[in-house]
């Protein structure tokens, strides 16, 4: 006998920038060139994915499940990473 199924899948992005200066980090830029920064990539991933199902068959809904506060690793006087974590949740539904 066949039913109607569920099922929520999570995926995890990773946003991160190697940075050489404190300021780099909101800002987005380095020297001449304009390199995007954490918060500018995490932006365009939440315009190219909320409510974005991916033409995918089942898929009702997808939407940030999850946004972590942003970090930062490694050496303060030399260089370090700037990283940002998001979570997405599709759900899926169709027969088994």
């Amino acid at each position: 006998m066949s039913g109607c199924m569920d099922v929520h899948h999570h995926v995890h992005f990773v946003a991160y920038v190697d940075l050489r200066k404190p300021e780099e980090m909101v800002v987005g830029k380095n020297g001449e060139s304009v390199k995007p920064g954490v918060l500018d990539i995490i932006r365009n991933l939440h315009s190219l994915l909320d409510q974005n199902t991916l033409n995918v068959d089942g898929v009702i809904s997808a939407f940030c499940d999850e946004e972590k506060e942003s970090e930062l690793f490694g050496d303060m006087e030399k260089a370090f990473i700037h990283r940002k974590i998001v979570t997405y949740k599709y759900e899926w539904e169709g027969i088994r």
